[in-house]
């Protein structure tokens, strides 16, 4: 029996791996306590080519958790679907289905509604149908808090606030949570350069592309 530990959190594991320092230790108890590692497998950080070639769903669920925008995620899905086309592994198809329903669209598209799917086929359909009207519904609605904001402040200081709070929710909706230093950029970036990237973020397929232009 090996004890592994699947973690998927946003900061790298940094409790002890023996088993012995995570219990607090009693007075004449010592020889007593488990004296064993468990293994940790840090999804979010383990190194993208670790995961090639992508040959298994264990390897996919890891790529998905990893994705940042949706021709990523629609590409990993078409890999699943070869390696998941086996009539034995039909079960496993289905949870995967409902997984990337559940976790990975909702978490990447927050706020729309994500129908339901009975299987990966028709996740990669509603990907390759909805992603060129996705970004165009979300960059109206951003552009309209914008202007809203700006009009409310009625100041230089308003508009841009309000282009900055535009971009990080059309980002955040595209692509998922966006990283500290994406984030920073947005808040320190000037009027042209936010300007620039609301337009970018229509065929931006990534937060680094995006942040590229």
């Amino acid at each position: 029996m090996v004890p592994i530990v699947l973690y998927n959190g946003t900061r790298p594991w940094t409790a002890p791996l023996q088993v012995a320092d995570l219990i607090e230790s009693m007075p004449g108890f010592e020889n007593l306590l488990p004296s064993f590692e468990y293994l940790v497998i840090d999804e979010g950080h383990l190194p993208r080519e670790a995961l090639e070639p992508l040959d298994g769903p264990l390897a996919g669920v890891f790529q998905l958790e990893q994705s940042e925008g949706l021709e990523e995620i629609r590409r990993i899905i078409d890999i699943l679907i070869d390696v998941l086309d086996d009539p034995g592994l039909l079960e496993l198809r289905r949870d995967m289905t409902a997984w990337v329903r559940r976790v990975i669209l909702q978490a990447r598209l927050g706020g729309s509604e994500i129908p339901a799917l009975q299987d990966l086929e028709e996740a990669r359909t509603m990907l390759a149908e909805r992603a060129a009207t996705w970004p165009r519904k979300w960059m109206a609605e951003g552009y309209r808090k914008g202007r809203e904001k700006g009009r409310q402040e009625g100041r230089t200081s308003g508009r841009l606030e309000g282009q900055r709070m535009a971009l990080a929710e059309l980002a955040a909706k595209k692509f998922g949570a966006l990283e500290p230093r994406f984030a920073d950029s947005i808040a320190t970036a000037s009027e042209d350069q936010l300007r620039q990237w609301l337009e970018g973020i229509l065929v931006a397929t990534t937060p680094g592309e995006l942040f590229r232009t």
